[in-house]
C-alpha cells in the first residue's frame, strides 16, 4: 500500500491532495487480463467540505512499461453515487521506461466512457498520445530532493490537447512533481509498505 500526500495549485487556489493506492492484484477488465490498483483520493481545500474520490485503475504492467487500460471512478452527485468506467480498446502507454530520451511515441485509440446506474449508452471518442522520456533531473519538493528523477512529457488529445509533465522518483516508482494546464502537484511525504519515502530521500542528500 502506498500513501501520498501532495501540494497542489490549481490556478492560484491551494489544495492538499492524499491518495492512498493498493495493489488489488491480477483480474480481468472488459475481457482482457489486467493488474488492479484501487486508489481512494481526499482532497481538502480551506474554507470548502472535504472532496471524496475512490476508483480503481486497469494496466498491463511489463518489465519496463505501465499501459492503461482503463478506469472506474465513483463519485457522489446530488446524494447518489455515480460511477464511471472508461474503457481503451487499445491500452495507452502511461510510463516507458525503454523509451530513448527525446524520441517521442505516439499511439490512438478510441475510449468508450459509460455510467452507472444511468443507462444512457457509452459515449465513444477517439484519444491520442504522445510520450516522450526527456531524461533526467533533480527535483526539490516539500518531500525532499530526489536526485535523477525520471521525466516525462506526454500529450493527450481527446479533443483538446492537454500536456502533462511527470518526474517519477527511480526506485519506487512515485510521482513527486507534475505539471499540467496552470496546476502544479508536489509530493509532500510518502509512505510505501510502511517505509517513509521523504526520510530516506532526505537521508540520500545529506551524504552526497
Amino acid at each position: 500500500m502506498t500513501t501520498l500526500r501532495y501540494n497542489v495549485n490549481q490556478s492560484g487556489v491551494a489544495k492538499v491532495v492524499t491518495q492512498v493506492k493498493t495493489v488489488v492484484g491480477a483480474t480481468t477488465f472488459q475481457g482482457r487480463s489486467a493488474t488492479q490498483i484501487s486508489v481512494a483520493e481526499t482532497v481538502q481545500q480551506s474554507g470548502a467540505s472535504d472532496i471524496l474520490f475512490a476508483g480503481n485503475h486497469y494496466l498491463s504492467v511489463g518489465t519496463n512499461a505501465v499501459r492503461l487500460l482503463g478506469t472506474a471512478s465513483t463519485f457522489r452527485v446530488n446524494g447518489s453515487d455515480v460511477t464511471q468506467t472508461i474503457g481503451l480498446t487499445t491500452a495507452l502507454s502511461d510510463l516507458d521506461f525503454s523509451l530513448v530520451p527525446g524520441v517521442p511515441t505516439s499511439e490512438l485509440t478510441t475510449a468508450t466512457a459509460s455510467f452507472l446506474p444511468s443507462s444512457t449508452a457509452g459515449t465513444t471518442f477517439s484519444v491520442a498520445s504522445t510520450l516522450q522520456f526527456a531524461g533526467y533531473e533533480t527535483v526539490t519538493v516539500p518531500a525532499g530532493i530526489f536526485t535523477d528523477a525520471c521525466k516525462f512529457v506526454q500529450i493527450i488529445d481527446s479533443g483538446v490537447a492537454t500536456t502533462v509533465t511527470r518526474w517519477i522518483a527511480q526506485t519506487s516508482g512515485v510521482l513527486v512533481r507534475a505539471t499540467r494546464d496552470g496546476e502544479t502537484q508536489e509530493l509532500i511525504a510518502a509512505t510505501v509498505n510502511g517505509t517513509a519515502l521523504a526520510a530516506s530521500a532526505k537521508q540520500r542528500t545529506k551524504t552526497r
